[in-house]
């Protein structure tokens, strides 16, 4: 093929044909794979993104004070912590 001919066409050689077939048949797979893995990747970004942002964007907040039961205007008394679980055995 490196040899010039009068009229600029060579026939290629036995089998390049099939050689370059192969390579392209190779490329294009390689590239639909790293389309798929791009798409991959960036789904999994999303919704990683989507997973830490959806506590502090959605989440409702806390009341600050607890409802009164049936109707009554106090609050419930709180709850006393602080003894000790043997003085509570008496």
């Amino acid at each position: 093929m490196t040899e010039p001919t009068p009229g600029g066409w060579n026939p290629c050689p036995p089998g390049e044909l099939a050689r370059l077939a192969a390579e392209l048949t190779f490329r294009r797979r390689l590239r639909a794979l790293a389309r798929a893995g791009l798409v991959v990747v960036a789904v999994a970004a999303m919704v990683g993104a989507t997973r830490v942002a959806y506590p502090s964007l959605w989440a409702s907040p806390a009341p600050s004070d607890p409802a009164p039961c049936h109707g009554c205007d106090e609050p419930p008394a709180p709850c006393n912590h602080e003894d000790p679980p043997a003085a509570s055995k008496k």
